[in-house]
């Protein structure tokens, strides 16, 4: 992309100075030759903004498609809640933050009870199920966590900047009733244990 731009460039820059010469080559331009190379001059520039155009659309396609392989890269593809890497990052950006700033940072660490029983007991698309539940009802029951993310396998981690210990306490308890009240029926099976 760069070296077509360049080469685009480099064409407007011959065709320009080519022009220029035409121009000065004329003892006596009339308006109309004056007028036919402006003219000219106008094409070239509108042909040149027009890859330029070009180039600018296929860079924003280009920064796009690094933007969603970033996305992805932070996110775990079956809860769609942040993963474990973005969670480490996210967690050592807080903590120098609440350091700099002598401010309080709480984190929860949530860990589903039970969870082998389930898979073992009911499968793992099951099993999946209930995680994918889990990270919905802890990004709805959290809005005020800077980040949920699965932690591993069956556990989840929501950092707060700024809560205190009372306040991660409430968040606590208010994440764990949001998902003891879930529908426990998947696909047609009551979960247990």
């Amino acid at each position: 992309l760069t070296s077509d731009v360049a080469g685009h460039v480099g064409r407007h820059q011959s065709q320009i100075h080519d022009l220029n010469l035409e121009l000065a080559s004329l003892d006596q331009p009339t308006s109309d030759d004056l007028h036919a190379k402006v003219a000219e001059i106008v094409e070239v520039n509108d042909h040149l903004r027009e890859r330029l155009r070009e180039a600018e659309d296929k860079l924003e396609e280009q920064a796009e498609v690094i933007r969603t392989a970033q996305r992805a890269a932070r996110t775990d593809s079956l809860t769609q809640v942040a993963n474990r890497r973005a969670f480490n990052e996210q967690l050592q950006q807080s903590l120098d933050e609440a350091q700099q700033q002598e401010t309080p940072l709480s984190l929860l660490l949530i860990d589903v009870d039970r969870f082998k029983q389930v898979n073992d007991k009911h499968g793992h698309q099951v099993g999946d199920t209930v995680l994918r539940r889990v990270a919905e009802t802890l990004v709805a029951a959290l809005p005020d966590a800077q980040l949920i993310a699965r932690y591993g396998g069956e556990e989840f981690a929501a950092i707060f900047p700024g809560a205190s210990l009372s306040e991660a306490r409430q968040a606590a308890e208010t994440a764990r009733t949001a998902i003891e009240w879930q529908d426990r029926e998947i696909g047609g099976s009551q979960l247990t244990g």
